[in-house]
């Protein structure tokens, strides 16, 4: 019994999707490295993105598309429409240097973000760095880099 299991168990499946994780792991060291490097150790802000940082800097919103969703709702309430509505305010009124973005599809600017923080990076921010396609389920999605074109 035990020789028709290691028969029928699809050895090459794993053995694949081993390697395409370790080619991902590989490329997305080497896009922080890039941030990093292109950043030079300015604060990065993102709605969507905050597994890469080293420490908390009062963001107030991850899941930028669902916190518009849920805050447009009322279903957590008038505190939660008022904070979302502030930050939101802030951050048109006062756009960080640098934005690190979840995307699905870039050049169609689908991302995870709300609406108007898209919005903003559309008419505010130009690419600089695009970071391997990460999403497993489309092999497209991933983080992308976005520098604030000064004014």
């Amino acid at each position: 019994m035990a020789g028709l299991f290691i028969w029928c168990f699809p050895w090459q499946a794993i053995l694949a999707q081993g390697r395409h994780f370790r080619e991902v792991d590989a490329q997305s060291r080497a896009f922080l490295a890039q941030v990093a490097a292109r950043t030079g150790g300015q604060p990065i802000f993102g709605e969507n993105a905050h597994l890469f940082k080293r420490a908390y800097a009062g963001e107030v919103v991850d899941c930028g598309d669902v916190a518009d969703v849920m805050s447009g709702s009322g279903y957590f309430g008038e505190e939660l429409r008022r904070t979302y509505q502030h930050y939101l305010s802030e951050v048109v009124a006062h756009p960080p240097k640098f934005v690190l973005s979840a995307w699905l599809d870039v050049p169609n600017f689908a991302a995870t973000s709300s609406a108007r923080f898209t919005q903003l990076l559309r008419e505010r921010y130009r690419l600089v760095l695009r970071g391997p396609p990460t999403l497993i389920a489309n092999r497209k999605g991933g983080l992308s880099l976005y520098e604030r074109i000064d004014d």
